[in-house]
């Protein structure tokens, strides 16, 4: 999903799930996102929404793991092409 599809897609019922790791996420994050860092993914996936996903974390590198997790288990994930960091820049 590409940064500037990110709100209406969060507005039409997706689940925005950001993956950093703990010293990352307490730089901050997006507002409505659940953070789970990629870690902890596989021992918290039963708390995440059910409905379809998007990952993201700084760069979209971790967000690909996660996704590819996530999957194996059945849910439909999407990707923040370029994460937060494109995200954040976009928006200025």
């Amino acid at each position: 999903v590409q940064w500037h599809e990110v709100v209406d897609a969060v507005k039409s019922g997706e689940h925005l799930i950001d993956v950093r790791p703990p010293i990352e996420l307490s730089m901050g994050g997006l507002p409505n996102a659940m953070a789970i860092p990629i870690d902890e993914l596989r021992d918290r996936i039963s708390e995440i929404p059910e409905g379809d996903l998007i990952v993201c974390d700084a760069t979209g590198a971790k967000a690909l793991v996660a996704a590819r997790m996530l999957e194996q288990h059945g849910r439909n994930v999407r990707v923040l092409d370029g994460g937060l960091n494109t995200l954040l820049a976009a928006l200025g």
